[in-house]
């Protein structure tokens, strides 16, 4: 048999050392990523936007109040809600 040594899969428990007095630390639980950058929704959520709306959608002087709001739902024909 061709034997080696294996390291456990998994998220880390006891992280290495980390820089400026930090030192070792050990995580309870794991931290889950919150991004969606390479699922199919974000993607297909990105290009809706880049045919959807205005380069300037986001501009707090043009919309000051913002993408989300009452009368930002009304000119674009849909709601949405941040939960």
């Amino acid at each position: 048999t061709d034997e080696h040594p294996v390291y456990a899969s998994g998220h880390w428990i006891s992280f290495p050392e980390i820089g400026g007095g930090v030192g070792r630390v050990r995580q309870r639980y794991p931290i889950f990523p919150i991004h969606g950058a390479g699922s199919p929704a974000f993607k297909e959520v990105k290009a809706l936007q880049a045919i959807w709306l205005d380069d300037d959608y986001d501009d707090p002087i043009t919309n000051p109040d913002g993408f989300f709001g009452d009368n930002r739902d009304k000119i674009y024909g849909f709601e949405m809600n941040l939960q």
